[in-house]
């Protein structure tokens, strides 16, 4: 073929559309109906060892209609294949459980009559025929309105006849004494098939007649379909019998008589296509050939129905019989290979479906007016004879109505005889996966040897150009690879590079194939290979790739080939060239060059692409540069995956990426520094890329970090840089540290130099960056990971490091990030991934023995900050598994944040109360302090919250079961930096709290009364009668908090008290501690309520009544402490506040007190006068009012009872 022809290869890149039919346009979805069949497809089946058993039933041998074929399904049971009659076929047992002697056509069959009468009966079988034929012709029989019993009764003689003959035939021993019968029946089997003729020759209601439609007779044309159906595998049957009998099929010709021919069909080479070029087909074989055309009619038939479209919802065979006669044909040619050696199945479907692509091509070739020498020659042309054209002793093939098939149609009639392979020989559908075909080789055996046109017709549609590129392909396979076969493809090509090639979508973004990463275009690179997977050809690809597999096939073939290629491709690229081409031009053209890599010197190919893609000016569009930028990282992944340097990668791209640094950070066109941070952003996605598929760190990867100009570089501008792009380029780097650790654990004894120039760059160029950027308050998601994952990879390469003091360097980081106030949100991160990377204790032993403790501590501040979140429940569930946890908190499956850090203060407070001697006691308080060393900061950050977490409520449950449980660790006389004094002033005594106005927070408010009674005890259990900071914070607790509760609350059906009730009252504390709790408490309300001036009259009304509860509850404990506390203050308050509120229920109280002091006289009445008789007199100048209420007191206190 000469150059000259290339630019007729394929039509302009927009085919006309104009004046096709909506029927003739297929879309893309439906290209690839190939696929849906083969898909369902099975794959080898196991092995089975033959059950050979009988028809066990003495009805004959004919089919039983199922109805509508279902591919996924089994065979019935009921059915010929289920009773077994390919078995008994197959293992040489008679088949038919009849006897002689019945009525045969009304006449009772004998052996004898068989043996010698055989004329007869085949007469009658021709008769019956006769008359099936006419009823199926009739009107009504069209219709499908007409059923008489008679056409059952011809069809069960027929089968009755056919089946005693099988089991005569059977019963024959000696074949020489028998031979002439032998001969004989022979031409009466010939004779009958070409009387009933082929399926062509039937109406189209016959060949559709595959239901019985529920009635008690069918109609004749079903009967007559099924007529033929039972006759052909009868045929079958006796035709392999006496092929074991006689050894061949072929009787002596006698010229007197034409019908003894061995030659059923008239196919064109037949011989040379089934028995090869110098035999005689047999007449078995033509027989199988004649069943093979039957079953391609009525695909056929069914096919051509349908729009192109729907043929993938349509079952092929018009019922199940049909069906089940090729599946026992197949199974039973399959067993004569193995067992005689005889052909294969494919080598008779084979000739049958080339012969339809050979049809389809020449209309092809007609429609454009074209006489070719690559045409089906003169003596590859049949005539294509109706039923009527047929002499008296061949049947024609191939029928006329495969005229009408088109290229999509012969696919779905190949794909519906693969799908046979789905059965086994008893009619059962094989499991998934069982598929007993290689699709790949029958694909490449069907278009073996068939002759095609590269050129197509004007009204070729999107589809069928693009199964012409296939068709293309697929012959190319099979006819030899040759540069001549790509060179004039190429011309094309070249020159219409900016061609979107048959898909929809003028730009590159709105391309289907277009992949968005590098490792995803490689992908689809090396998918273009010839020996890739044949059932995705098709499938979502450009008649661009289609060319690429063309160019594969050739370059692979030999490197003389390649040569010869090779400069006809560099020619037509060059800096002009890469200047002008389109966005969708240069996507094309690294695609080819990648291509060609993949299977040539990809050292050579890829540096000629680097070289190309520098010419691209950096002026170009952001959609051409991002291509560029994709190209680069491909190609440095395709010489990475290979073992190649990438120095040439970097060097080549390394100006595009300062020029986008020094544009973003100097530009002032706000659209194109967007443009120029998404380029950047492209660059670090293929970095990540191709640092994830490295396993050689030595290719000089880290100098993909190291691209620095004069005035820009990653280091600089990264800074400056938005959330995705800088989240972008440190995914690019931990994909790079996390690599090194891979490859580290997997080359112990080479882990110390393993990527240690990419952990330096790294290190050098960004550790600054990242610490900065942790103490933020929105920093980038991967900040912790990358952080944590640099942490490692430094200390695993800290020994082979250039930079001076790598080790302590990475412990400092290390402690910067679980120890100061880096975001929370980021602490969690760091910790686990520090912890889930399995070397990691081991690393951190290379730091401190105390890591444990600093993670401990780093992972309580978290829980405190952010509750139980997911993140949490993982760090969570690492942290148990420290050594130094798992010897202290007991194994347990709960892994809440909070019951496991309430577990853990516990069983440390367990172990100091568990010391054996004051060094032991001191040890576990040390440790317990390092665990704790966090809580003042995180108690802080909480409380700050408007409004408060949701967690509130667990955390001050946490802090009272700390005060409850372990107060002597966390205090200590005199040492005000121990936890507890920052826990009061945090989560007691906040600044909010000594404004009176200021009501607590809902949350805080609703979580404290529970927590208050546990936290004073705790306090009051260290010892507080000398302690005078815990006593001013004790006081300051009841000051505070005194009024903010009510008396009682009901709740969920439950009574809620004054927490300070429960506290003094009802606490689980000895006497002494109770005692001086209730005297601070005491001195507290004295002082700053009762006797304090000017003090708001609602919270002197709370605690009179809070007094009065108190007493109420427990009178002998009270009286007398509140009789020396209290008693003046309430009687000075009953005098001075004219509020009648308050004087009410001071009122109550005072009355309360005298009325339970006089009832126990405690304290002894004669101590109670002197101070009432003070008061008495200090306002004897007041009005007569007040002083009779000092009497009244008085009389109470000396009255009697």
């Amino acid at each position: 073929m000469s150059a000259d022809d290339g630019g007729n290869i394929t039509p302009p890149p927009t085919p006309d559309m104009e004046g096709e039919k909506p029927d003739d346009f297929m879309d893309s979805e439906s290209l690839d109906y190939m696929d849906f069949f083969t898909n369902e497809l099975d794959s080898s089946p196991q092995k089975q060892q033959p059950v050979i058993s009988k028809v066990g039933s003495n009805e004959p041998l004919w089919f039983s209609c199922s109805g509508e074929l279902r591919w996924k399904e089994s065979i019935k049971d009921h059915s010929l294949i289920g009773r077994g009659a390919l078995k008994t076929v197959k293992y040489g047992i008679m088949p038919y459980n009849g006897s002689f002697g019945v009525a045969v056509f009304d006449i009772p069959c004998q052996p004898e009559d068989l043996h010698y009468e055989i004329e007869q009966y085949f007469s009658y079988v021709r008769q019956g025929f006769l008359e099936l034929e006419r009823g199926a012709h009739s009107r009504a029989s069209v219709s499908r309105s007409f059923h008489d019993d008679r056409y059952s009764k011809i069809r069960y003689n027929i089968a009755e006849f056919y089946s005693l003959l099988s089991n005569h035939v059977y019963s024959l021993e000696s074949p020489k004494e028998n031979e002439d019968f032998f001969f004989d029946l022979l031409i009466k089997i010939k004779e009958i098939l070409v009387f009933i003729g082929p399926f062509y020759s039937l109406p189209d209601h016959v060949t559709s007649a595959g239901s019985s439609q529920g009635n008690e007779s069918s109609s004749a044309a079903f009967h007559l379909l099924h007529a033929h159906l039972d006759v052909r595998w009868h045929t079958i049957s006796l035709l392999h019998q006496l092929n074991l009998i006689i050894g061949h099929l072929s009787p002596p010709i006698n010229a007197d008589m034409a019908s003894s021919s061995a030659n059923l069909l008239t196919e064109t080479q037949l011989g040379s296509q089934v028995n090869g070029p110098n035999s005689t087909p047999s007449l078995l074989d033509q027989v199988f050939l004649l069943i093979m055309w039957d079953a391609i009619t009525i695909l056929t038939r069914e096919g051509i129905k349908k729009n192109l479209n729907d043929l993938q919802h349509s079952v092929g065979f018009s019922c199940s019989c049909s069906h089940e006669l090729m599946l026992m044909m197949l199974h039973l040619i399959e067993y004569r290979g193995t067992t005689l050696g005889n052909q294969c199945f494919w080598d008779y479907i084979t000739p049958c479906l080339l012969s339809l692509l050979k049809n389809e091509t020449s209309l092809m070739s007609s429609e454009l007016g074209i006489s070719s020498q690559n045409n089906v020659s003169s003596s590859h042309n049949v005539d294509h004879k109706t039923s009527s054209e047929m002499d008296c002793f061949t049947i024609s093939f191939p029928p006329s109505v495969v005229k009408s098939l088109r290229l999509p149609h012969i696919w779905w009639i190949f794909t519906n005889i693969v799908k046979l392979y789905g059965f086994d020989e008893n009619g059962k559908k094989l499991p998934p996966k069982s598929n007993r075909i290689n699709i790949v080789q029958l694909k490449a055996a069907l278009i073996y040897g068939w002759p095609f046109s590269f050129r197509t017709t004007k009204k070729d549609t999107k589809i069928e150009y693009k199964w012409s590129k296939l068709r293309i392909l697929r012959v190319h396979r099979c006819r030899g690879r040759s540069s001549q076969w790509a060179a004039s493809l190429w011309d094309y090509f070249s020159r219409n590079l900016d061609s979107s090639f048959m898909l929809p979508g003028a730009g590159v973004d709105g391309l289907a194939c277009m992949s968005k990463t590098a490792s995803g275009w490689l992908e689809q690179v090396k998918s273009l290979r010839v020996d890739s997977n044949a059932s995705s050809l098709g499938k979502n690809t450009t008649s661009w790739q289609n060319f690429l597999q063309v160019i594969l096939s050739v370059v692979e073939s030999s490197n003389t080939e390649w040569k010869r290629i090779r400069g006809r491709i560099y020619s037509q690229f060059h800096p002009q060239q890469m200047t002008k081409l389109q966005p969708l031009g240069l996507y094309n053209s690294i695609t080819l060059f990648l291509a060609v890599a993949t299977a040539t010197d990809i050292s050579d190919v890829s540096i000629k692409l680097c070289e190309l893609l520098s010419f691209v000016p950096h002026s170009s569009s952001i959609g051409k540069l991002r291509i560029v930028v994709r190209g680069f990282m491909t190609v440095a992944l395709l010489r990475v995956s290979s073992g190649c340097d990438v120095s040439l990668v970097v060097e080549k791209i390394a100006p595009l990426i300062i020029y986008a640094c020094k544009e973003y950070k100097n530009g002032l066109d706000a659209m194109h520094r967007r443009d120029m941070i998404q380029l950047l952003a492209c660059y670090a996605e293929g970095v990540q890329e191709v640092l994830e598929q490295s396993d050689d760190l030595s290719l000089n990867q880290h100098k993909l970090f190291q691209i620095s100009g004069e005035t820009s570089s990653l280091s600089m501008v990264i800074r400056d840089l938005s959330g995705s792009e800088m989240r972008a380029l440190l995914s690019a780097m931990e994909a790079a540290l996390r690599r090194v650790l891979i490859l580290a654990d997997a080359r112990p004894f080479h882990s110390d130099d393993t990527g240690c120039e990419l952990v330096d760059v790294i290190w050098r160029d960004f550790s600054g960056f990242i610490k900065e950027h942790a103490i933020s308050g929105t920093p980038p998601a991967v900040l912790g990971t990358t952080a944590a994952a640099l942490t490692l990879a430094r200390l695993q390469t800290y020994k082979s490091s250039t930079i001076q003091g790598a080790k302590e360097a990475a412990e400092n980081f290390f402690i910067y990030f679980v120890t100061k106030e880096v975001n929370p949100v980021c602490m969690v991160q760091y910790m686990s991934e520090v912890l889930s990377y399995p070397g990691s204790q081991r690393l951190l032993g290379l730091i401190s023995e105390n890591y444990a403790s600093q993670i401990v501590s780093g992972w309580i501040t978290s829980v405190l900050i952010h509750g139980n979140t997911d993140e949490l429940s993982v760090l969570t569930s690492t942290v148990l598994e420290l050594p130094e946890i798992d010897k202290i908190i007991p194994r347990t499956s709960n892994k809440y944040s909070f019951f496991v850090l309430e577990t853990l203060v516990k069983s440390l407070a367990t172990m100091y109360d568990q010391a054996p001697d004051f060094a032991s006691r001191l040890s576990v308080r040390e440790q317990a302090l390092k665990y704790l060393s966090g809580l003042d900061k995180a108690l802080v950050v909480v409380m700050k919250k408007v409004p408060l977490p949701a967690h509130i409520g667990q955390l001050v449950d946490l802090i009272a079961t700390l005060f409850a449980t372990a107060p002597g660790l966390i205090y200590v006389k005199g040492r005000q930096t121990l936890p507890l004094p920052s826990l009061i002033s945090a989560v007691l005594l906040p600044t909010s709290v000594y404004s009176p106005e200021k009501p607590l927070p809902a949350a805080l408010a609703s979580a404290l009364p529970a927590a208050l009674p546990k936290m004073l005890c705790g306090i009051a259990s260290l010892g507080i009668s000398q302690d005078q900071f815990l006593r001013r914070n004790l006081r300051d607790i009841f000051t505070h908090y005194m009024y903010r509760f009510s008396i009682k609350t009901e709740k969920n059906y439950t009574t809620v008290l004054h927490p300070f009730i429960v506290c003094l009252h009802d606490a689980d504390t000895n006497d002494a501690t109770l005692q001086d709790l209730r005297g601070i408490f005491l001195e507290a309300a004295r002082d700053n309520y009762i006797a304090k001036r000017g003090c708001n009259l609602s919270h002197i009304q709370a605690v009179m009544l809070l007094l009065c509860e108190l007493l109420s509850r427990s009178s002998v404990e009270w009286i007398e402490s509140m009789c020396h506390t209290v008693l003046l203050p309430v009687l000075e308050v009953l005098l001075v506040v004219s509020d009648e509120s308050t004087k009410r229920k001071t009122n109550d109280l005072l009355k309360e007190i005298m009325v339970t002091a006089a009832r126990l006289d405690k304290p002894p009445r004669i101590a109670m006068m002197p101070p009432v008789n003070r008061s008495h007199w200090s306002h004897t100048s007041w009005c007569i009012r007040k002083s009779y209420a000092v009497l009244w007191a008085k009389s109470l206190v000396i009255m009697k009872r």
